[in-house]
């Protein structure tokens, strides 16, 4: 077993556990219960965790998620369930679950989600139940360090506020909702952060995305790696707003540092503790020159499913989330254990 980069190393560090699971049982392992620790789970190949490609570098121990749990027993058990779709009480395993329904890359590479759970491995480090939020703090800070974004199934980071839900239904579990608008045939518009717009972009309803541009030739988009292939086009974050200049308002107020929540305030916060996004993209305050981002006019009742829709077609050609998205619509995913 390797170690997971998840846990920093320093005076108190302790090598983390390998759970031994049988995904058979038909109740949790009885010897994890009530095990308060910090866990991380990680995506096996056949002989070695998978590799998992990351913004800025390979994460070669195929994390997956890193949490803190009071009852190691039922994270498993809870996990188990959402993944195979029996049960709603994991977020990150609905999230996992989510991801295989729609890539087929997954499917092809791991099978059933029977299969998929029998290449999951929990490693866990033991933590007393006052210390438990510190040491995620700690360890999701580290893993966001090295590779510029938190692991495939983490949607909240210690320390940024959540996105509020806007009124988004759960589509976990239930029924896809289909946008009934032909986006396709559409032709995006394009805006610069470093633009201050005016009234054509005030109260302009729509569905966009934000893109990386390369430093050496801003007319380029940067190529990030996901797990299933390269994005060529360097999406950062999917979204949608009913007022674009406002949203490109708070995008530059957030990576300024004055905002500490959603998909901005994450990228302020891995950029101020990640070397390589530094070395490779300059400094935080130059990044916005290099910020493009694309559009599509769309009617407020449409928002919400042109919003999943576009999510649905990246995850279904990466496997994964862009690297800044907080979670998928209408599944907020944070800490309910």
């Amino acid at each position: 077993m390797s170690n997971p980069p998840s846990i920093p190393k320093g005076p108190s560090y302790r090598p983390p556990k390998l759970a031994s699971i049988d995904w058979d049982l038909k109740r949790p392992p009885s010897p994890y219960r009530f095990v308060s620790c910090i866990y991380t789970i990680q995506l096996m190949g056949p002989a070695r965790p998978f590799r998992i490609r990351k913004f800025v570098d390979t994460d070669l121990d195929g994390t997956m998620e890193i949490g803190q749990t009071k009852d190691l027993a039922t994270k498993i058990w809870h996990f188990k369930g959402s993944v195979l779709g029996t049960s709603n009480c994991d977020t990150e395993g609905l999230t996992l679950g989510y991801i295989h329904d729609h890539s087929k890359w997954m499917r092809d590479r791991f099978g059933s989600k029977e299969d998929l759970l029998n290449s999951i491995q929990f490693t866990y480090v033991k933590t007393g139940v006052n210390f438990l939020l510190d040491s995620e703090c700690r360890a999701i800070d580290h893993y966001c360090s090295l590779y510029g974004e938190p692991p495939v199934l983490n949607g909240q980071v210690p320390g940024v506020a959540r996105k509020p839900d806007s009124g988004r239904r759960d589509i976990i579990g239930g029924p896809y909702v289909k946008c009934s608008q032909d986006r396709g045939q559409m032709r995006p518009g394009i805006a610069w952060l470093t633009a201050f717009p005016p009234s054509p972009l005030t109260d302009l309803s729509c569905n966009y995305s934000v893109h990386l541009m390369d430093r050496n030739d801003p007319s380029k988009p940067f190529p990030i790696h996901r797990p299933a292939k390269t994005d060529p086009e360097g999406t950062l974050v999917i979204g949608r707003t009913r007022d674009l200049a406002h949203r490109l308002s708070d995008i530059r107020y957030a990576i300024l540092g004055k905002i500490r929540k959603g998909e901005w305030g994450l990228f302020h916060h891995i950029y101020d503790i990640c070397p390589l996004l530094k070395k490779v993209h300059g400094p935080r305050e130059d990044i916005i020159n290099y910020l493009l981002v694309r559009y599509i006019k769309t009617k407020p009742s449409l928002l919400a499913s042109g919003e999943i829709q576009a999510f649905n077609k990246y995850i279904s050609i990466y496997a994964d989330l862009p690297p800044m998205n907080s979670q998928i619509p209408g599944d907020i995913r944070y800490n309910r254990r």
